[in-house]
């Protein structure tokens, strides 16, 4: 569990989604690999999913959108475009217990980094703050 005065950041893979809800999502929601019968221990070749929720919510929520990857060993950046909304609201994602709480599970947009540049191994980083 977190205190409020911590920052969770959520690592997102960033790559046929165009929402910023459906990159959270996307995270939450993984596909599991190597997922073998409780029974005989064979493996099951599923669409067998792993769904998570946050227990707790901090009071900053930090996310990282990774746009790189890479094409014949070299660094490629994405150039996808993902939307952002001034605020990010997450009660889909928290589970029953901190759905009861009544807590606000929303999130407003405070500042944006970004990186300037048209290739991953180069360029420079600029910030937005909005206030």
């Amino acid at each position: 569990m977190l205190s409020d005065d911590r920052l969770l950041s959520l690592s997102l893979r960033e790559d046929r989604f165009a929402s910023l809800a459906g990159l959270v999502e996307s995270a939450l929601n993984s596909k599991v690999e190597g997922r073998k019968c409780e029974h005989c221990k064979q493996a099951v070749d599923d669409e067998s999913r792993s769904v998570q929720a946050f227990t707790s919510l901090p009071r900053h929520l930090v996310l990282n959108l990774l746009r790189t990857g890479y094409s014949s060993g070299e660094p490629v950046k994405s150039t996808v475009h993902v939307d952002v909304p001034l605020t990010l609201d997450l009660e889909r994602f928290v589970s029953a217990e901190e759905a009861e709480k009544e807590a606000p599970a929303s999130y407003k947009l405070t500042g944006v980094v970004n990186h300037m540049g048209t290739m991953a191994s180069s360029g420079h980083y600029t910030a937005d703050i909005l206030t």
